[in-house]
């Protein structure tokens, strides 16, 4: 669904806009996305940064995809402050083609994917050992001792 009006540059005028786009109110939408009313109106008025969490759930409930609240459709950039780490992610063109790839699946078959891509992600996680200074290494034993497991309960 297109967005009302020109692109804007804060998290809060893109959520905005899209809340209207689709003729919802805030109320309405905190039905949906289970986001409360007031914290919506701090977002929408710029004095509020949800996490990742919450812009998730907006996302879902306006049925659009979560990467159109952080890129300026015309221009490609970045419009919403992520980690460093999360805007490199956003960025990476190989991301971004997989992301268009998961919108053009039905639900069923996008929500199956990224069911089986959290699996692969706790199965990593249940293999790192720390190494310091805040470091994790990878322990293939781990993994294959995981993978016997029919992929453990991490």
């Amino acid at each position: 669904m297109a967005v009302i009006g020109e692109p804007k540059k804060s998290f809060g005028k893109i959520l905005y806009y899209n809340r209207k786009a689709r003729n919802l109110t805030i109320k309405q939408l905190e039905k949906k996305s289970g986001v409360s009313a007031s914290f919506i109106s701090r977002i929408e008025n710029d004095s509020a940064n949800p996490s990742v969490e919450v812009i998730t759930k907006l996302a879902r409930a306006l049925g659009m995809p979560l990467s159109d609240f952080f890129h300026d459709q015309r221009g490609g950039k970045l419009l919403y402050p992520l980690r460093v780490s999360q805007a490199r992610c956003l960025q990476d063109p190989k991301v971004l083609a997989f992301i268009d790839k998961l919108k053009g699946l039905p639900p069923a078959e996008r929500h199956a994917v990224l069911a089986l891509a959290s699996q692969q992600i706790n199965l990593l996680k249940a293999c790192l050992t720390p190494a310091g200074s805040g470091l994790y290494k990878l322990d293939p034993g781990l993994i294959e001792d995981e993978l016997s497991d029919g992929g453990g309960s991490a």
